[in-house]
């Protein structure tokens, strides 16, 4: 279905709304270096106000039906690049699968970004302490890259090459799906940003924690820790996660309040007072270690 657009600032000449994947890749290529694909909107759309996008013909993949799935293959979850985080709010199956990524979907600016935005789209920001995408930094997530010569799996952490700056290419290529691990038993996450911005602004600091503990639920078997800032891209703190195993979770707790607030020292000096950053650090860390105790969820399948 083609739709044209009476011209404006910016001028969108064509918007194509694709029904496949495939349909999307050959609108690219019959409109190389003019067309660009979009979903939610939320960032090209802001991007091509600010004359920072070239493009003047839109594909509109966020009907692509194979792009808005959710659901589980040995062990891991499979998640459309055009699911959108208010689909994710309402999918009881990755509230209880992966609380990770359903804590970031929550934190991410108001209802409406919630709705429209994706989290392709979020991935595609390479912004620090953008949720989404700093989750699954986190949780070691792979996206799927489709392109005319074929499809390949990334871990999405190669795919910022600066703030702002994706090596996805969205006049040639299309994130079709991101895959990442289920949440198993005894592990637990958290995810924190301090945002003293206005909510439709992205957070100064986003936080991301997974935690393994042993059988005995008194030592860190595991652990994983990602930070951003609005000024960098999404980093795995290894420092924190190396020192944290092995440790009681006592000593992991003040060890992790130590290390992490060293890279935020490092990192965003002026982010937040002390004291705020203090209680983020304390808070994601008890909520991580609390969620590690609970029982083993059992829901039915996406």
């Amino acid at each position: 279905m083609t739709v044209i657009i009476p011209s404006r600032e910016p001028v969108i000449r064509n918007y194509y709304v694709a029904a496949t994947s495939e349909e999307a890749l050959s609108f690219l290529s019959a409109h190389h270096g003019h067309a660009q694909v979009v979903a939610g909107g939320t960032l090209l759309l802001p991007q091509m106000q600010r004359h920072e996008s070239y493009a003047n013909k839109l594909v509109d993949v966020s009907r692509v039906g194979s792009m808005r799935t959710i659901e589980e293959q040995n062990g891991h979850l499979i998640m459309g690049g055009a699911v959108t985080f208010g689909a994710i709010l309402g999918n009881a199956f990755v509230r209880e699968k992966q609380p990770l990524l359903y804590e970031a979907a929550q934190l991410v600016g108001t209802p409406k970004i919630r709705h429209l935005g994706t989290i392709g789209g979020n991935v595609a920001s390479a912004t620090g302490s953008a949720e989404g995408l700093l989750a699954l930094v986190a949780l070691g997530a792979e996206a799927e890259i489709d392109n005319l010569t074929g499809e390949q799996w990334l871990p999405v952490d190669r795919l910022c090459v600066r703030c702002g700056v994706s090596r996805l290419d969205s006049m040639a290529e299309i994130l079709t799906r991101l895959r990442f691990p289920s949440l198993t038993s005894r592990q637990g996450a958290a995810m924190a940003h301090i945002n003293d911005q206005p909510i439709d602004e992205r957070a100064p600091l986003a936080l991301a924690l997974l935690i393994t503990i042993e059988p005995d639920m008194a030592v860190v078997n595991d652990c994983r820790v990602a930070m951003g800032t609005s000024q960098g891209v999404p980093q795995r703190v290894q420092t924190v996660e190396s020192e944290l195993v092995g440790q009681t979770i006592a000593d992991a707790r003040l060890l992790f309040h130590q290390y992490a607030t060293t890279w935020l020292d490092e990192n965003q000096p002026n982010v937040a007072t002390k004291g705020a950053v203090t209680a983020l650090l304390t808070q994601s860390f008890d909520h991580a270690v609390e969620m590690a105790h609970r029982p083993a969820p059992d829901v039915p399948n996406a």
